[in-house]
């Protein structure tokens, strides 16, 4: 068991860069600070306690690469959460499927991808928000998401009250043994695989990016105020760890 951990790893750096841009959407140039992404990791945060959700509860998301999409993901984990990643070139049988067989709870999705999901095909999923501005696309029962969702920027300003600055950084602590993310695989016989990974695992690639990839090559690909363009889907196992983590 390594040592580090990744979540306290990401608190630290978004404090320590809170003011430095951290993730960019080309196409709407919308950009994140480290500090502007934490905030909205807290409030998802905030949307998550509204809705019941416990460290363990299962989280899938769907999309093209964006902000969002990756918020969505240092959220869920950083909530002692479950993040279930689907490629997004998945058929619509198996992104049922992994949803089901996942027991999600939640779905975070690009719009056009509502477009091919049946709703009354994944019935254990209470809520589906939308990675254009995190509003609600569907709610199994009540409107309890979407009135939170209307009143997310009044109750963020009552739980910061002060403002969300660089002190507010902190998440529960997420033990390195501990599942955040299940990976579907493409499968080769039937439906796709799950694979379990831990915190340690994460770590373990963050590290290796950090530290190894930087001393053999000899070339500082990751360092402060570098940039790095994702051209893989983040819901590929390398192009998270190595274009995202």
């Amino acid at each position: 068991m390594l040592n580090d951990n990744l979540i306290r790893l990401y608190a630290a750096s978004f404090r320590a860069n809170f003011d430095l841009p951290a993730l960019t959407d080309y196409f709407k140039e919308e950009t994140f600070t480290y500090g502007g992404a934490a905030a909205e990791i807290a409030r998802l945060h905030l949307l998550f306690r509204e809705l019941g959700i416990v460290p363990g509860d299962r989280i899938a998301l769907i999309g093209r690469n964006n902000p969002r999409w990756c918020i969505t993901y240092l959220a869920t984990i950083a909530y002692g959460a479950v993040i279930v990643p689907i490629l997004q070139d998945f058929h619509p049988n198996d992104v049922h499927h992994i949803i089901n067989h996942s027991e999600s709870r939640l779905l975070f999705l690009g719009d056009n991808f509502w477009d091919v999901i049946e709703e009354e095909r994944i019935p254990q999923v209470e809520a589906v928000f939308s990675l254009t501005d995190f509003h609600v696309v569907f709610e199994r029962t009540g409107d309890r998401a979407v009135r939170f969702v209307q009143e997310l920027p009044e109750r963020f300003r009552a739980a910061y009250p002060c403002g969300f600055g660089p002190e507010d950084i902190a998440y529960p602590e997420v033990e390195n043994g501990r599942m955040v993310l299940l990976n579907y695989t493409s499968g080769t016989t039937g439906h796709s695989k799950g694979v379990m990974l831990t915190v340690n695992n994460l770590t373990g690639n963050v590290l290796f990016a950090r530290d190894a990839v930087n001393t053999r090559t000899g070339t500082r690909y990751f360092q402060r105020g570098g940039r790095t363009l994702s051209f893989l889907p983040l819901a590929h196992a390398y192009g998270c760890a190595f274009d995202f983590l």
